[in-house]
């Protein structure tokens, strides 16, 4: 899921093979993913505007190789919400582990507080934020996972 690579620093810098970005929102989308892309600390970006299609692909990719990061917005409209994307996973692909970040304009806290039980969600990303701040959750990531 993830390689090393060497930098032009003594400091070795990880990859992430596997980028999901999922949000209902294609002008988001578009912009983060023409923002990430080429970025040196991903080496492959997926889009998805719906979290059925997400998971969906979740359950092929469970079989071959799974995501490295998932950034996922919290509100979907009429599709549901994170939790329900959680919920998903829970029944039915409970053997995965997962390393999920929110990306949200969501700022009460009883929702986001509900979705932090599941053991897949990392971590909290305001939305907007600086693209940097994506990069350093990716980063920090591939580290993690490159050191356990």
């Amino acid at each position: 899921m993830f390689q090393s690579h060497p930098s032009n620093t003594s400091k070795k810098t990880y990859k992430v093979d596997n980028v999901w970005l999922v949000d209902d929102n294609l002008f988001v989308l578009e912009i983060l993913k023409k923002t990430l892309t080429g970025y040196a600390c991903i080496v492959d970006l997926k889009t998805f505007s719906t979290f059925t299609n997400a998971f969906l692909e979740l359950r092929k990719a469970s079989k071959h190789q799974l995501p490295g990061v998932i950034i996922l917005d919290y509100d979907f409209g009429l599709e549901g919400t994170a939790e329900d994307f959680l919920k998903l996973i829970e029944r039915d692909l409970p053997h995965l582990e997962l390393s999920i970040y929110i990306y949200s304009s969501v700022t009460s806290s009883e929702k986001i507080v509900s979705t932090f039980s599941s053991p897949h969600i990392k971590g909290w990303i305001p939305k907007p934020c600086p693209v940097t701040d994506l990069i350093e959750v990716i980063e920090r990531e591939a580290e993690k996972c490159k050191t356990n």
